[in-house]
């Protein structure tokens, strides 16, 4: 009798321990929870998995905010779904971790014009200037934004200042134009886009704008 006391007594100890540790194991530390979710979620973003790793890695990110390599990736699979507001999100978050990251910062001023906050757009952007005023595309940036406000002196002068950095600068070159245009002259700016090296332009989308830029003022001559 007493043995088979001992034995429901061992077996319950062992259970009682394997709850405990099931239990410590699936209370790790925030950090630790942070990082398996970090983990996982980037091998499924390496998979192609973009729905399932945009879980693992917001996970990631509520308990722990400063992983930026998860806020990247995020970045990178809102912007594949097109998901705007989540991707200004994501770019804030980037650039309040790193904000000496200039691509980043050049990113998420674009986006925010685009999205009217062109306010938010000019502090980003005069920061960027601090950080690298030898940045062609941070000033053409500016010239973007300045022109956005109506203050067209400054939007000149910044683009001005992209082109000598970049003469084929085509956001710098698309704010002359169009400034050129506002003020009756469609020649000029024709003449404006025609001189530039197109091909130089770094960005496709730049230059499908430009071309349409200058389709319309070849309608206009």
């Amino acid at each position: 009798m007493f043995k088979i006391f001992d034995c429901s007594s061992t077996a319950i100890r062992s259970t009682l321990l394997v709850l405990a540790v099931l239990q410590l194991a699936g209370c790790g530390s925030p950090e630790d929870r942070a990082q398996s979710y970090y983990e996982h979620g980037m091998k499924l973003f390496s998979e192609r998995e973009n729905a399932k790793a945009a879980i693992e890695l917001r996970n990631a990110v509520r308990l722990k905010k400063d992983l930026i390599g998860a806020w990247k990736a995020l970045a990178e699979i809102d912007e594949a779904s097109r998901n705007w507001p989540r991707v200004v999100a994501d770019m804030r978050a980037i650039v309040e971790l790193a904000p000496n990251d200039l691509s980043a910062r050049l990113k998420l001023g674009r986006l925010l014009l685009l999205a009217g906050s062109s306010d938010e757009a000019l502090r980003l952007t005069n920061a960027g200037i601090e950080l690298d005023h030898q940045n062609a595309d941070v000033h053409a940036l500016k010239a973007a934004i300045s022109f956005k406000l109506n203050d067209r002196a400054e939007a000149v002068r910044e683009a001005q200042t992209a082109l000598e950095l970049d003469p084929a600068n085509a956001d710098a070159l698309m704010v002359l134009a169009v400034d050129r245009l506002g003020r009756g002259d469609a020649k000029g700016a024709l003449a404006l886009l025609e001189g530039a090296s197109v091909a130089n332009a770094k960005d496709n989308g730049n230059n499908l704008g430009l071309q349409l830029l200058k389709i319309k003022l070849f309608g206009q001559t």
